[in-house]
């Protein structure tokens, strides 16, 4: 009689086994994803996650052709990750792929979100402890201006709903946040922080991740000397 082992998380099977691709007794593979029971084909193509460097089964063709099946791979970077097949079990792991809308970036993502420029990043953090915001509501409100057109991306294609990993959601945030910085009110800010004159070289200042010279100059604003 053959014996049938029951895997409680997809990753039991690749802990039991002694390859991760090694067949069982009926010649298959048995992946278990979130949404259904699935089985590998017998020398199926596994691909490894980018976060836990786990294997899955690879389904991004399968994917093409039908939508139920849960994204694989970041879409601008296309590198796997397998959070949103069936849970990704690293720790320390935020969710390594979400739809932008919904990334868990942390309460850590606004640390030198403006340029690595610390000094300008907690103006920012202070601006939104203030009146009782988030880097949540920063997000909400950065992609309902890039919604409207208000708001700009490098990567034009990526919009909340983009299925994305957590380093390049990151980086799209940041250019998001610039942005909701930079239509904040003059009025609503210190005026310590209004009276700076402007760095000649704007955001692109590579001298405004030292301290004195971020307090000194403001870097919320464009370059104006010195382009080509």
């Amino acid at each position: 009689m053959s014996l049938c082992v029951v895997y409680n998380h997809p990753l039991d099977f690749f802990s039991f086994a002694p390859s991760a691709c090694a067949p069982t007794h009926t010649g298959l593979l048995s992946c278990l994803s979130a949404a259904q029971d699935y089985v590998c084909t017998l020398q199926g193509s596994h691909v490894i996650c980018t976060c836990c460097f786990q294997p899955m089964p690879d389904r991004r063709a399968e994917r093409e052709q039908d939508s139920r099946i849960a994204p694989q791979q970041c879409t601008v970077c296309l590198q796997p990750f397998c959070h949103l097949y069936w849970g990704c079990t690293r720790t320390g792991c935020l969710g390594c792929l979400a739809p932008f809308c919904e990334l868990n970036l942390g309460d850590r993502c606004l640390d030198g979100v403006l340029n690595n420029n610390n000094y300008e990043s907690d103006i920012l953090k202070n601006y939104l402890a203030t009146r009782g915001l988030t880097w949540k509501n920063v997000l909400a409100d950065s992609l309902a201006a890039l919604q409207r057109g208000v708001f700009l991306l490098t990567d034009y294609t990526v919009t909340g709903s983009t299925v994305l990993c957590y380093c390049c959601g990151l980086r799209s945030f940041r250019e998001l946040t610039y942005q909701y910085r930079q239509n904040i009110p003059a009025s609503e800010l210190p005026v310590a922080v209004t009276s700076r004159p402007d760095c000649y070289w704007g955001r692109n200042c590579r001298t405004q991740v030292k301290a004195h010279h971020a307090m000194k100059f403001n870097h919320i604003c464009e370059q104006t000397r010195f382009k080509n």
